[in-house]
């Protein structure tokens, strides 16, 4: 399936399910957060094993307490300093988190990926659009299009 050829609005989920085959996949999932899409991945096909990564120790110290999905394991890091060998996965989602990434650091994140990508493997990287009624109150107490914008030019 051609990325081209995608043209309705759908869950993510069908979009990288239908373009990336995860199954019998090694797969990172980088600023995994609650979890809830590392869920997902390893529970809507077979024989995927996980690293989901998390920075904040809070959220990685829940995240441990998880002990429903076999196939994932989790550890603290960030994409800036992935603490795994070269070539390792076929493919590493970043779900919007990249803008997460200090902007003096998001080159790095995007060399590490490259280095722990198996030589065919595929980053996913999804990042949330500034724009819109919401963004604008949002901004208000939050405002991230710095971030984002640094993200989307990384």
């Amino acid at each position: 399936m051609e990325i081209s050829k995608i043209t309705r609005t759908c869950p993510e989920n069908e979009i990288y399910n239908e373009l990336l085959k995860l199954d019998e996949k090694h797969i990172l999932e980088l600023g995994c957060g609650d979890a809830k899409i590392t869920r997902a991945i390893a529970t809507e096909g077979h024989d995927r094993q996980i690293l989901a990564t998390e920075v904040d120790e809070i959220q990685h110290k829940k995240n441990l307490l998880i002990t429903d999905l076999k196939n994932v394991s989790f550890q603290l890091a960030g994409a800036e300093s992935i603490p795994t060998s070269d070539n390792t996965f076929d493919v590493v989602f970043m779900f919007k988190s990249l803008h997460h990434v200090p902007v003096e650091l998001m080159g790095q994140a995007l060399v590490e990926i490259k280095r722990v990508l198996k030589p065919k493997g595929v980053a996913y990287i999804s990042e949330p659009i500034f724009a819109g009624d919401f963004n604008e109150i949002l901004r208000l107490f939050h405002d991230e299009e710095a971030v984002r914008k640094a993200a989307f030019l990384a």
